[in-house]
């Protein structure tokens, strides 16, 4: 008999509620302490290989908030080769990104990341594919946690496919130098639900071996 607080048909309940939203206001249902403590939560409760345990978190809000995605698209609106797709790319961050409540802002730690590289050579390479498999999870984690709490929100990585961009972000949040950017995660409450998405038979993803 299973001695879990929930069952699997709750888990996956708040998966399903986990989704990519992209247009989101500048409010949530929760306090700012309360959502300090889902991200703490969700920080200690996900896994790392060997417990390295090298993950970080920025938890960044109010004119903190709109001064990174600001600096961000100043970097950003340099990469459009025309008026017409900044235009349209304009459009998007201010109801994706600019208009949220605030921005969790994941980091791998490569000085920690080292140390355990050097703990354990014959494993350098595997140790940095799995910390970011941990990065996944824990984003994962966060992302729907929040979910749960009626908060939307989007996975985005301009710190590392814009020029420019990552060093906007730090003159805006003072994070050690050590700390690597995995992924940026604006979230708020939820202006518009997205459609659903069309999925794969599970007979394509899925194979079962029994004796």
């Amino acid at each position: 008999m299973s001695t879990s607080a929930i069952s699997s048909a709750q888990f996956f309940a708040a998966l399903k509620a986990r989704r990519s939203v992209y247009a989101l206001k500048a409010s949530s249902p929760i306090s700012d302490a309360a959502i300090r403590e889902l991200v703490e939560t969700a920080i200690k409760l996900a896994p790392t290989a060997y417990n390295s345990q090298t993950l970080r978190v920025a938890l960044v809000f109010g004119d903190k908030h709109k001064r990174l995605w600001n600096a961000m698209w100043v970097e950003n609106q340099k990469t459009f080769p025309n008026a017409e797709l900044e235009a349209q790319q304009r459009t998007k961050w201010e109801h994706a990104y600019m208009s949220a409540y605030a921005t969790v802002v994941f980091f791998d730690d490569k000085k920690s990341l080292g140390e355990w590289c050097t703990k354990m050579p014959n494993r350098k390479d595997e140790l940095a594919v799995w910390s970011k498999n941990g990065a996944g999870i824990l984003q994962h984690t966060v992302w729907t946690a929040l979910a749960t709490e009626g908060l939307g929100a989007n996975l985005q990585h301009f710190s590392q496919v814009t020029p420019g961009a990552d060093a906007a972000m730090r003159q805006v949040i003072e994070v050690p130098e050590d700390w690597e950017c995995t992924a940026i995660m604006p979230f708020g409450e939820i202006v518009q639900h997205p459609a659903e998405k069309p999925k794969l038979p599970l007979s394509e993803r899925l194979m079962v071996f029994t004796d």
